[in-house]
């Protein structure tokens, strides 16, 4: 079989390979695919059909080519568009939360997402023309969130979504010694109120998690200077 031939058919064995969507908004109440719910099946499909997929991140493009490794010489190539998020900027003090490390790493997990999607010809939702919602409705019912006792110079994020990758073990770690330690120090409030956000550690992205880290250490400085970081100011 030739490239198209093999990728036409590793398209159609996995869109019936059953696969869920795990990424939740819970804003706008509508489910997406993250990185994790497409890669394990389509590189299981790629290798039945002996099939690679090399990413190259260019200036402004990204390109992913599929390589039929049986004739290496056939090749398609999908071409989109490549940008660095901008940075994400503090709306008490002017200054930038995330480095440039952090950009870079959730624009290449955003673009590589969508670059899945278009190989293997995955559908969603329009989320520009459409209402945010897939064609079959899903219902999502974040936690409960019970309202802390805190200022509002206190407030930190409401709402924590992102396209990023699942927060990793050490973040989660160093969250969990972050927050006892605010625990001890009389920011109780603000503590209960990160675990109230968060489905307690659970709904946090890597970027999210890295912001996180930066907030609550600047709280627990003996300054009185704070971050403050609105949900509509977080990438994706």
């Amino acid at each position: 079989m030739n490239v198209y031939e093999k990728l036409n058919l590793a398209r159609y064995e996995f869109l019936h390979s059953g696969i869920k969507k795990t990424g939740k908004n819970i804003k706008q109440a509508y489910m997406y695919f993250q990185l994790a719910d497409i890669i394990p099946d389509a590189e299981e499909v790629f290798k039945k059909y002996k099939l690679l997929k090399v990413d190259t991140i260019g200036e402004n493009t990204f390109v992913s080519t599929v390589i039929n490794c049986e004739q290496p010489e056939e090749k398609i190539e999908f071409v989109v568009p490549f940008a660095v998020a901008d940075p994400i900027i503090s709306n008490r003090t002017g200054g930038e939360v995330t480095n440039v490390v952090q950009r870079i790493g959730s624009s290449i997990t955003y673009t590589r997402r969508y670059s899945w999607q278009l190989v293997l010809d995955i559908v969603e939702a329009d989320l520009i023309d459409g209402d945010g919602t897939d064609d079959r409705p899903v219902e999502v019912k974040p936690e409960p969130k019970v309202e802390p006792k805190v200022e509002p110079k206190e407030a930190l994020v409401e709402v924590l979504t992102s396209a990023d990758e699942p927060a990793n073990e050490f973040q989660i770690g160093a969250l969990k010694r972050i927050l006892k330690e605010c625990t001890e120090k009389g920011l109780s409030d603000l503590a209960k109120q990160v675990l109230t956000d968060t489905n307690k550690l659970q709904n946090l992205t890597k970027n999210t998690a890295e912001i996180l880290i930066s907030q609550l250490n600047e709280k627990l400085k003996p300054s009185e200077n704070t971050i403050s970081i609105s949900d509509d100011m977080l990438p994706f």
